[in-house]
């Protein structure tokens, strides 16, 4: 065993002069898979076993019959084959919050579903699990880039005119936001629908794809 600028490695000599190098070369990347590569002349040798061409002289045949790394898959992938997570946000009790959320979402391109519930709402606390079990556990939009959720509840003392400035009339309400934009159009205010996880399931689907502003603005639209 010669041990070269501190790199080890097998050595042996062959009846013509010849000198056999194993080297084990490790990756970077996160693959698992050995692989190996034959390298037969010191100018095929990779960087990682560089130093071992200059401990050789000219004349001095080097074979490297088998170099083993830990790398035979592509070390990177398409970003559309990644997910990305959904996120749960602590519930909204303030205008600057929701603003904060809605500029989140914004620069992240990722849809903002909002629940607006209040705390003396029966029907509110049956929604909201149901919402969050889809969101977070389903992952239903991180296909497409992920979805953001927060609860709004309208009834927190410091809630200001949040109800008002998105013409939120009954409760519970499901409401997405895209690109800062109030979509008032998709909004769903019926128990029924709100309580049918098929119905929530696929609602949410669609507005998990809306990556562009709605341009509703209205009643709905952002604070001047």
């Amino acid at each position: 065993m010669r041990r070269l600028n501190g790199a080890s490695s097998s050595v042996k000599d062959g009846p013509n002069g010849e000198s056999g190098v194993n080297s084990i070369a490790s990756c970077s990347c996160p693959c698992d898979v050995d692989a190996s590569f034959p390298y037969s002349s010191p100018s095929m040798i990779p960087r990682i076993s560089a130093n071992f061409a200059g401990a050789f002289s000219s004349s001095h045949k080097v074979v490297l019959p088998n170099i083993k790394t830990k790398c035979s898959k592509r070390c990177f992938s398409a970003s559309s084959e990644r997910k990305s997570p959904n996120r749960i946000y602590t519930p909204v009790r303030s205008e600057d919050e929701l603003d904060t959320l809605l500029l989140l979402s914004a620069s992240s391109n990722r849809p903002l579903i909002t629940l607006w519930t209040a705390s003396f709402c029966s029907t509110c606390a049956k929604v909201a699990p149901l919402i969050k079990e889809l969101v977070e556990n389903e992952g239903i939009g991180e296909n497409v880039g992920g979805l953001g959720f927060a609860q709004v509840e309208v009834d927190a003392p410091t809630s200001g005119s949040l109800g008002f400035r998105y013409a939120i009339s009954s409760l519970p309400t499901l409401l997405a936001f895209s690109r800062q934009d109030a979509r008032l159009s998709t909004k769903v205010t019926n128990a029924q629908q709100l309580q049918d996880q098929g119905f929530v399931r696929q609602w949410l689907e669609v507005e998990a794809r809306q990556k562009l502003g709605s341009g509703e603005g209205g009643t709905g639209g952002k604070k001047q």
